[in-house]
């Protein structure tokens, strides 16, 4: 596979452009959450997306207003660990909790 990445990718490689796409919100989805959170409504988000995403996705949605910091929960794969990250949560405020696969 790496040979085959080496060839594909080599030197003689020439960029000739790049794309992106971005998935635009409905309408009125910051809107709403920040209506159901106002009224005491925990509004949890799931995603399949990389946790960099999943990051914007929360931004742009309102699930995260300005005032609020975000804690990543990255990369456990073990349960006590797991455990001691998600007690350093519990102790800050106002903070959203942002955990990868």
């Amino acid at each position: 596979m790496t040979e085959c990445i080496e060839e594909l990718e080599g030197d003689d490689m020439e960029l000739l452009g790049i794309t992106g796409v971005e998935d635009k919100l409905q309408d009125e989805v910051a809107d709403t959450i920040e209506a159901l959170r106002g009224a005491g409504i925990q509004v949890w988000m799931l995603t399949g997306d990389k946790i960099e995403t999943a990051t914007c996705i929360a931004i742009s949605a309102g699930f995260k207003d300005r005032r609020q910091s975000m804690f990543f929960c990255r990369d456990q794969t073990n349960a006590r660990k797991t455990e001691v990250k998600l007690q350093e949560f519990e102790m800050k405020e106002n903070c959203l909790l942002m955990i990868d696969g």
